[in-house]
């Protein structure tokens, strides 16, 4: 089964970046078109002779950008089953079946990210106990070091302002969200 949602993955993949290649195309040669209308030139001239040459000439340009993109550090998603979350420095969150996790050893509820600071929520373990009252976080993504708290020790961080309100924590889907189907997706495969 997995493998199947593996290969509608790339299928789904390369599709988009056939659709996203053939609208940017569409888009600059209409762009080249207007720019020549106005400001006649010998380079567009020539180039635009053959317009159907010319939008494939394009929309391939424009999907191996595309492609090679997808494979940038702030263009990677996560291809197949756990999904990707780019912070800045270079560091990550994953997203997996069990919850999500980066490279430090705990799973994150909710954050909020400041500038190189993570501040959030650890998540509660599959196999934890009923009794187990996960800790607030700060993980410094310049140095990747991780502080915990417990809940009174953050509220206390909170009210000295060092910190954000517990309020403003949102859900790993909502950054998801808001990352990949903002005007992320009209980019990335």
């Amino acid at each position: 089964m997995e493998l199947f949602g593996f290969l509608f993955n790339i299928l789904f993949s390369l599709i988009k970046l056939a659709i996203l290649g053939s609208v940017y195309a569409t888009l600059f040669l209409i762009v080249f078109i207007i720019y020549n209308s106005i400001n006649p030139s010998v380079f567009f001239n020539h180039f635009l002779k053959n317009k159907i040459k010319a939008w494939f000439k394009i929309g391939a340009l424009f999907s191996v950008v595309i492609f090679f993109y997808s494979f940038s550090h702030y263009g990677d998603n996560g291809f197949g089953i756990a999904q990707r979350l780019p912070l800045d420095y270079r560091k990550e969150i994953f997203i997996g079946n069990d919850g999500a996790f980066n490279y430090e050893p705990f799973f994150i509820d909710s954050f909020v990210q400041k500038e190189e600071f993570v501040y959030g929520k650890e998540g509660v373990y599959p196999d934890s106990g009923e009794n187990y009252k996960p800790d607030y976080f700060i993980w410094n993504l310049e140095t990747n070091e991780v502080n915990t708290f417990t809940e009174q020790e953050y509220l206390e961080l909170f009210a000295k302002g060092k910190a954000l309100s517990k309020n403003k924590f949102k859900s790993l889907d909502d950054h998801y969200s808001s990352y990949w189907f903002s005007w992320m997706f009209f980019i990335t495969i």
